[in-house]
């Protein structure tokens, strides 16, 4: 937002695999405002506070929230916030358990159990609880495997394992590594795959990422993708 100019821009996209947000808005901003205008940004909060290593170390594992996966890492004293299948977005410490996502102007705020460990945190008024990974074993990979297909996006992924390593594939979109979190449970760059079963072993997988929850995808006999 340009408030001197009275000009703002909105920009709008259906996935994050884009350079809308970027260099390309800047192009677009030059467009409409003069060259003494360039350097004009958004203000920012800035903030002189910065919490010791070891107490981001306490924050940093995976969290279920908001029907996806959250995984809260350390760079370089920074804390980064990533949801499933989208970028790591920075945040700014405002106190040794609150912090600033400025990517959605919102806080998040990290809880400790009555053991003083870090087990959750609050973004968006909604509560997150941390989980441990579930590595599921090379040898059981094979169950997952097959094509899916959902009725509702009328769209077909086939999930594969390679180098012991489980993928899923899109014509389109192309290939993403999945990663056990998870019993039954896998995150890529692609959202978080729940598998379902019944009598017979693996049906489906309900896929859930940054805009979509639980789309489903029943499987189906192994068909060949073009």
């Amino acid at each position: 937002m340009f408030p001197d100019q009275k000009l703002a821009f909105i920009v709008l996209g259906n996935a994050n695999d884009n350079n809308l947000s970027g260099g390309l808005t800047g192009k677009l901003v030059g467009l409409f405002l003069e060259k003494k205008n360039d350097t004009v940004a958004p203000a920012k909060i800035t903030v002189s506070y910065h919490p010791a290593n070891a107490v981001l170390n306490k924050y940093t594992g995976n969290h279920k929230w908001g029907g996806g996966e959250v995984a809260i890492t350390q760079d370089k004293g920074v804390l980064m916030f990533r949801y499933s299948g989208e970028n790591a977005y920075p945040t700014v410490a405002l106190s040794d358990s609150v912090f600033l996502l400025e990517a959605a102007n919102k806080t998040v705020t990290f809880h400790t159990n009555k053991n003083g460990v870090v087990n959750a945190f609050t973004f968006r008024d909604k509560p997150a609880k941390r989980f441990m990974i579930y590595k599921t074993p090379p040898g059981e990979l094979p169950q997952y495997t097959g094509v899916y297909y959902s009725p509702e996006l009328e769209a077909q992924y086939r999930v594969y394992v390679k180098d012991r390593k489980l993928f899923i594939h899109h014509f389109r979109r192309g290939d993403f590594e999945l990663s056990s979190n998870t019993k039954d449970e896998f995150t890529g760059d692609i959202g978080t795959l729940a598998f379902y079963r019944d009598a017979k072993g693996i049906s489906g997988f309900k896929l859930s990422g940054g805009r979509v929850r639980n789309i489903r995808f029943n499987k189906l006999k192994e068909l060949p993708i073009n």
